[in-house]
């Protein structure tokens, strides 16, 4: 992590687009103080060189003097980008990058929103992770996240677990439910999250097994390669999730394993065609990040794909004070008006 992150605070990070704002940068902690014996400049850049109105780039550097131990400074955003501000000291001739920031300008229906940052896909002890459930959702909170669901593999549990570990805890974390969805006879792998009820253990009743035939005639007939009961499967699984309120993601397409992509390129090609799922991942896990992120970002790219980004996670648990080297970014279109997320 840049140094300048943790030293510093830039506030706000986010503007709004098209306008002046004053940015305000200010020392956390007495080794990074601003010394008032030396001078200060500041460099602008709007990366993405819109510029029509900023003054960029004939009035690029600013001088500036700390007041009460804050640089402040006014600039014009122009458009939606990333806006890069470069501090140095000035000692007579000699100069020191203080720090490279970082300012954003997005546009007011962005602008109103605010940014959270969560997992929507992770695993304790409880399966294939390597903590408990409460020590995970600690975690979560230790790294700055802002909610997490226990995802385990066919379990719902774990994520309850997570919950009464911090109940009657004051915190600001927002610990759904939720479980890995593995439907018997099935390679998809599917997400509930947020959902009221666990769809692993419906698998045994008589209502699956029919809802399935009948989806198969419903549904096909299929492509070549699509097998019918793989499908209706996941179209049944999907359907009962967002039954429980629940958020529907289709888990790591193209997960490359024993040389071969798991699920097969066919039934995950017609998932992509016809989907029914809420959201989908993108870079699951830590493995194997090049192979299935180039493959699916391309296969996104050469679609009209109405879906656009929801959110980023990391896929297995984590751990001390930063989160797994593996990540999990998904995928979805607008968000179904009819989900509600409930904690409870």
């Amino acid at each position: 992590m840049k140094p300048e992150i943790i030293y510093f605070s830039v506030t706000p990070r986010v503007v709004p687009a098209n306008a002046t704002s004053e940015i305000v940068i200010r020392p956390l902690f007495d080794h990074s103080a601003f010394r008032d014996d030396l001078d200060y400049e500041l460099a602008y850049f709007p990366s993405e060189e819109f510029a029509q109105r900023s003054g960029w780039p004939e009035n690029t550097r600013i001088r500036a003097k700390p007041e009460n131990g804050a640089i402040r400074f006014t600039q014009y955003f122009e458009a939606e980008q990333e806006h890069a501000i470069c501090l140095e000291s000035l000692n007579g001739e000699e100069r020191k990058q203080v720090g490279d920031f970082r300012v954003y300008s997005v546009e007011e229906d962005l602008y109103a929103r605010r940014a959270y940052k969560g997992d929507l896909h992770i695993h304790s002890s409880r399966s294939d992770g390597r903590e408990t459930p409460g020590y995970v959702a600690g975690a979560c909170r230790r790294i700055g996240l802002d909610f997490m669901a226990i995802t385990d593999h066919k379990q719902y549990g774990p994520s309850i677990e997570a919950q009464e570990a911090f109940r009657g805890v004051e915190h600001d974390l927002r610990i759904f439910r939720g479980e890995e969805v593995h439907p018997p006879n099935n390679p998809v792998h599917m997400i509930n999250f947020g959902g009221r009820f666990s769809v692993n253990d419906l698998f045994v009743s008589d209502e699956y097994r029919s809802d399935v035939a009948r989806l198969e005639r419903e549904l096909g007939p299929f492509p070549p390669g699509v097998d019918s009961y793989q499908y209706a499967s996941c179209a049944w699984c999907f359907n009962k999730i967002r039954e429980g309120g629940g958020l529907a993601i289709f888990c790591h397409p193209y997960w490359y394993t024993s040389h071969r992509y798991a699920p097969s390129g066919a039934i995950t090609t017609h998932l992509f065609e016809t989907q029914p799922f809420d959201a989908y991942e993108i870079i699951g896990g830590k493995r194997n990040r090049t192979r299935s992120k180039s493959r699916v970002t391309t296969r996104n790219a050469q679609r009209e794909s109405p879906f656009r980004l929801l959110a980023s996670a990391t896929h297995t648990a984590a751990s001390g004070t930063r989160s797994s080297a593996g990540t999990t970014r998904l995928f979805s279109r607008a968000r179904p008006s009819s989900l509600t997320l409930s904690a409870a």
